[in-house]
């Protein structure tokens, strides 16, 4: 189905009319264009489709189309594998509905109690929830499923990673036969496909995986730099676009917590968003980068599943990500809503060929740039260069020089540790520092030239959590031998 769709010529509902209309729509989008009559037709459908495509209205209609307020039993059930994800999609569903008498939308969620998970059920008659959770309340019987008229998977693909493929299982099992069954999906796996011809009756095939955003409107960095440096690649990059919110993304939980806490050592207003974090501290993460409270958001692919910033500019990716599907979806967080956006991957010479297979997979070419070409300030960016307190930009890895500690992560060392005891206990500033690269058993700084004696001295005179520290001056820090 190709041809261009105007809501209002759907036949719905005046009051879906109204809020698709509140909330922004305007034309449908590619995906939307193929899906919704089909959907609206009561269509079991397999969705392949990447966030970004307009894919959670395209079943948040007809879902909203068929719903009866007057009804207060649970019509529509939304599982998606997170919770951040799963509050996106309750917005969605209150966004567009906003204009419905007595609409209730319960999102229920690992992070609160059973007792009052079960107690926000009553009434509601669209519930979005992770799978855990839901699957423990069909297992109990707490869940009233009767009357459902809809299930919707959102992202089957990364709750099948997550090891969900069984619980969704067990939960659809439970449900009336009579139901439409909406299944999402950024990649059709086998197992995808497996599942859905046992659960999905003669479905229909939705299919948009050409959004990333249109080439004119992305621009796509590949930046070699060796690790020890990313750190100081983004600073430079935050301070030099001091009017935009960036988001960050790294491959591991740790990572984040890493990046985060050297970031905020820096000066700069950043939180973290990874499953390791309560709830209550996730969400208030959220709410602060989406409110515009703080400028960075450090995150890792699953925390991040439902982050939609309409107008966010950057999108960095500290670690070069595992799976072409992470990667689509990371550059999904910017270039939306027709606004332009910029997406950097931090690689090495070593992992030019993972480069090369995001580019064929997407045939998208990234612009290539060095580490040295992008710590370089143009004269008209050094007027808009935010100054840190100490008066001077941090130090660069050639005005560097390598102090050698003989500790490492064996004695407990990691960078923020000895980023703090540098600064705390040895009263270095925080611009003379440049890398820190942490290995097993011992670790190697990058000291600003001027002032690497002296700190070489104090380190020798501290002591890192009780043991007393062996550093010694090395050769000055430069390009790497082969």
């Amino acid at each position: 189905m190709n041809k261009k769709i105007n809501f209002e010529n759907l036949q719905l509902k005046k009051v879906l009319v109204d809020g698709i209309t509140a909330a922004g729509y305007k034309q449908a989008t590619p995906v939307q264009e193929k899906g919704l009559e089909l959907l609206l037709r009561g269509k079991d459908a397999l969705v392949k489709a990447r966030t970004g495509t307009g894919k959670t209205a395209l079943f948040v209609i007809p879902a909203l189309q068929y719903l009866i307020t007057g009804n207060p039993k649970i019509q529509v059930l939304t599982i998606t594998p997170t919770r951040e994800l799963a509050a996106q999609v309750g917005r969605e569903f209150q966004s567009l509905g906003q204009n419905f008498k007595d609409l209730d939308v319960a999102t229920i969620t690992g992070g609160s109690g059973k007792g009052a998970a079960i107690r926000r059920l009553s009434g509601a008659q669209v519930v979005v929830a992770t799978p855990g959770r839901i699957a423990d309340l069909c297992e109990t019987k707490s869940i009233n499923l009767t009357e459902l008229q809809m299930l919707v998977i959102d992202e089957a693909d990364v709750m099948f990673d997550m090891g969900f493929r069984d619980t969704i299982t067990k939960i659809i099992q439970t449900l009336p036969d009579k139901i439409q069954v909406v299944l999402c999906s950024a990649t059709f796996t086998d197992d995808i496909r497996k599942f859905a011809k046992s659960f999905l009756k003669t479905p229909v095939t939705v299919e948009d995986s050409t959004y990333i955003a249109p080439k004119e409107m992305m621009e796509e960095w590949a930046v070699s730099v060796y690790p020890e440096n990313h750190m100081a690649l983004t600073a430079n990059f935050i301070t030099r676009r001091p009017d935009d919110q960036i988001l960050v993304f790294c491959n591991h939980k740790e990572r984040v917590d890493e990046v985060t806490e050297a970031l905020v050592t820096e000066g700069f207003s950043a939180v973290a968003l990874h499953s390791g974090l309560d709830k209550r501290t996730r969400e208030q993460s959220m709410k602060s980068f989406r409110g515009g409270k703080v400028k960075i958001l450090v995150a890792t692919d699953v925390a991040s599943r439902g982050i939609d910033i309409p107008g966010l500019p950057v999108v960095i990716n500290y670690d070069l990500p595992y799976e072409l599907p992470d990667y689509v979806h990371r550059a999904g967080r910017t270039a939306r809503a027709g606004q332009a956006g910029l997406i950097i991957t931090y690689y090495n010479g070593r992992k030019e060929r993972l480069i090369r297979q995001i580019e064929s997979r997407t045939s998208r070419k990234m612009l290539r740039k060095s580490y040295n070409e992008c710590m370089t300030t143009s004269k008209v960016e050094k007027k808009r260069e935010i100054v840190k307190k100490e008066g001077k930009p941090q130090v660069s890895v050639k005005d560097s020089a390598r102090v050698f500690i003989y500790a490492g992560k064996r004695q407990g060392v990691n960078t923020q540790a000895m980023r703090k005891h540098l600064t705390g206990e040895c009263g270095v500033k925080s611009v003379e520092i440049g890398f820190i690269e942490i290995a097993d058993k011992y670790s190697i700084l990058g000291i600003a030239k001027e002032v690497a004696m002296r700190v070489c001295t104090q380190l020798n005179q501290s002591r890192f959590k009780g043991i007393p520290l062996k550093a010694e001056l090395r050769k000055a820090h430069g390009s790497r031998k082969k």
